[in-house]
């Protein structure tokens, strides 16, 4: 049988917190002592995570949400983590239960734990970090490029147009009350630029292999200015690459008066401006690891436009809905109009 496919759509809300009780369950499936202390809030938008101190030490507990609870996407996320660790990556890799899975599923909902590691979250100012993280993310795709991916977690291309087209006629009574004629004219220009310059033909003939698919600070530790861990491998599916370096260029690379956290969907889609320097050590890191195409190179802004706009469609689904117009027009356009520039950097990188 086929397994359902996620629609890279609107999140499923679930804003259950981890209790005490829940733990108490979980670790009944492993041999990792008993739990002595209160589970912490470990941040999150879609699955919820929390620390958990036990008398064997320091773990963290995750719930995944139903969207990504599929045991055909849960068995598929294990087998990567357990290539990238063969591979020297350092993304998580979860603890087996007692079943000798590295998760478990109690009344209903699907568990995962791993041991903690410690780092610092990125600072947004270390243009040292932003030069790691593109490092970081050019080996993850080289070690990528050789996993062999199991059935069942094959999804349709990300940020696809249709969909923010679909976001914009739900929205068709507000916007022209909230936007002027020039914006609102602007903003269905940008829509109409991807669909033109970014058809489905387009993006499936760019260099593929599994992805991260949502390569941002808050997924990201460090220790001193380099990467030590890469988290969440949720959006892991076959994908064009250059998807994950225009997340590199928008969620490290753009300047942006806060940081990227997970903790509120509002501070993780922060707006932000291309910031030349700041893209080009992005950009100059990766080279140096994984080489990018031309081809690649020139569609960047293209997918930078694609992947904003759809953050903003998107993520109005976690907010209340009287403040998601409000949500997706909050500094939406100034980053469309910043990545003007950005085609003639691309030229000399090329």
């Amino acid at each position: 049988m086929t397994a359902p496919v996620t629609p890279t759509g609107a999140t499923i809300v679930d804003r259950r917190p981890i209790t005490m009780g829940d733990v108490e369950r979980v670790l009944r499936d492993y041999d990792i002592g008993e739990p002595i202390a209160l589970p912490v809030p470990a941040g999150g938008t879609a699955n919820a995570n929390c620390r958990v101190e036990t008398s064997a030490g320091t773990f963290i507990l995750r719930r995944r949400n139903p969207k990504y609870a599929v045991p055909a996407y849960v068995a598929f996320d294990h087998r990567l983590m357990e290539h990238m660790a063969a591979h020297g990556v350092p993304t998580p890799l979860a603890i087996r239960s007692r079943s000798g899975l590295r998760w478990t599923v109690v009344a209903g909902d699907t568990f995962e734990v791993f041991p903690f590691r410690p780092g610092n979250t990125h600072d947004r100012n270390s243009i040292e970090q932003i030069r790691s993280a593109g490092a970081a993310l050019a080996r993850f795709h080289l070690a990528a490029a050789s996993f062999e991916p199991p059935p069942g977690k094959e999804w349709p291309r990300y940020d696809d147009p249709m969909q923010v087209r679909a976001g914009l006629r739900e929205m068709s009574h507000e916007l022209p009350a909230r936007l002027t004629a020039a914006d609102l004219a602007y903003l269905q220009d940008q829509v109409a630029r991807v669909e033109r310059e970014l058809p489905d033909q387009v993006y499936g003939s760019l260099p593929r292999h599994v992805i991260h698919g949502d390569f941002h600070p808050a997924n990201v530790l460090y220790v001193g200015d380099a990467v030590a861990g890469i988290y969440d491998l949720d959006w892991c599916t076959v994908q064009p690459r250059v998807r994950d370096i225009a997340d590199g260029l928008i969620f490290f690379a753009g300047s942006r008066d806060g940081d990227v956290t997970s903790s509120d969907i509002r501070k993780l889609t922060r707006t932000w401006r291309h910031a030349p320097d700041r893209s080009r050590a992005f950009l100059d890191a990766y080279s140096l690891v994984n080489p990018i195409s031309r081809r690649e190179l020139a569609l960047l802004p293209v997918f930078m436009t694609a992947r904003w706009l759809h953050c903003r469609t998107i993520g109005r689904s976690k907010v209340a809905p009287d403040e998601r117009i409000a949500f997706f027009l909050d500094g939406l356009l100034d980053p469309l109009r910043s990545l003007e520039p950005l085609t003639a950097l691309l030229e000399v990188s090329a």
